[in-house]
């Protein structure tokens, strides 16, 4: 990993291409991009780890990602991301360990916010916040319908409700 520069000229419109900013005024992007980093990844190289705790919520500017879940000592395949999704969204929520890894599947650029910088802009900027929780609350939504179609699928397949049940506790240990 390492810390990038990036012209705001040039990020502006590409941001308002992303879900999270469609929204918000240029005074609101221009705000959050005073709080935010820029890092670049190579293939191979993780940002988010499972089971660790950390504040920090990824925009995906360029490149792309895989979600891996471990499953007993092995890596599991979850979902590739890509630019302009956003990743880690849960952190802004609660302290809580990561629920899965995510790789860089190529050089990938990301728009990273800290927990405490990105909900003072929130404050601070209190229609552009809730703005924002809409978007990240419907995306956490949508992840977690996701599940419980896996989960439905699973079970329609025979799958013991103790299987199920043992996967349920582990992505949320």
């Amino acid at each position: 990993m390492k810390q990038i520069r990036i012209r705001r000229e040039s990020l502006l419109p590409q941001l308002h291409k992303v879900h999270l900013f469609r929204h918000l005024s240029e005074a609101s992007v221009n705000h959050l991009l005073d709080v935010s980093s820029f890092e670049e990844y190579e293939p191979g190289e993780y940002f988010i780890r499972e089971h660790e705790v950390e504040s920090t919520v990824y925009v995906i500017l360029s490149g792309t990602c895989a979600v891996m879940v471990d499953q007993e000592g092995t890596e599991a395949y979850v979902a590739a991301l890509g630019a302009g999704q956003v990743v880690g969204e849960a952190a802004i929520f609660a302290n809580l360990p990561r629920t899965a890894s995510v790789v860089a599947q190529d050089r990938c650029r990301l728009m990273c916010f800290e927990r405490s910088r990105f909900l003072g802009v929130l404050r601070d900027e209190p229609e552009a916040g809730l703005r924002i929780l809409y978007v990240l609350v419907h995306n956490l939504l949508g992840k977690l319908r996701e599940v419980n179609l896996e989960l439905a699928f699973e079970r329609r397949d025979n799958v013991a409700q103790d299987e199920v049940d043992a996967l349920i506790e582990d992505l949320l240990a």
